[in-house]
C-alpha cells in the first residue's frame, strides 16, 4: 500500500524597477503571467529608489477596475508593505487556451520626485 501526498504548487512573481511619477499619480504596472484563477497568500512591495518613506498599493483584477475588481488594497503605509493574505481572485486569460493572465498593481509614494518600486506576490494557482 502507498501512500500519496500532495502539496500545493506555490509561485512567486517578482516585479522590480516600477517606476512611480511624482504628485502622488498612481501608477499602474502589468504583473504578468499570472494563474488566471488564484489565491494571493503574501503580498510585498518596497521603495527601491528615490527617499519617499510611504507606499500604498492597489492589486486590480484589471486595469482602471475599482470597486469588486480590486483584489487588495492598502493605504498609505510608513514602512515596506509585507503582508500575509488569503485573497482569491480571477483575470481573463491571456488567450483562450492558455492558464495564465495578467495582474494589475496600482502605486502611490508620498514622495513628490519620481520613485523605483519593486513588487512581489506569492500565489497559489486555483487550476
Amino acid at each position: 500500500m502507498s501512500t500519496v501526498y500532495t502539496k500545493p504548487t506555490w509561485i512567486r512573481v517578482v516585479v522590480t524597477g516600477i517606476s512611480v511619477d511624482p504628485g502622488n499619480v498612481p501608477a499602474e504596472a502589468e504583473i504578468p503571467q499570472v494563474p488566471f484563477k488564484g489565491v494571493i497568500r503574501r503580498a510585498r512591495a518596497v521603495v527601491t529608489a528615490g527617499g519617499a518613506t510611504q507606499i500604498a498599493m492597489e492589486v486590480r483584477e484589471a486595469a482602471g477596475a475599482t470597486g469588486l475588481g480590486v483584489a487588495l488594497s492598502y493605504a498609505l503605509t510608513p514602512t515596506a508593505i509585507d503582508s500575509l493574505e488569503e485573497v482569491m481572485y480571477q483575470v481573463a486569460p491571456n488567450t483562450p487556451v492558455e492558464r495564465w493572465g495578467a495582474l494589475i498593481v496600482s502605486l502611490v509614494t508620498n514622495n513628490a520626485a519620481a520613485q523605483t518600486v519593486s513588487v512581489s506576490f506569492d500565489i497559489q494557482p486555483l487550476v
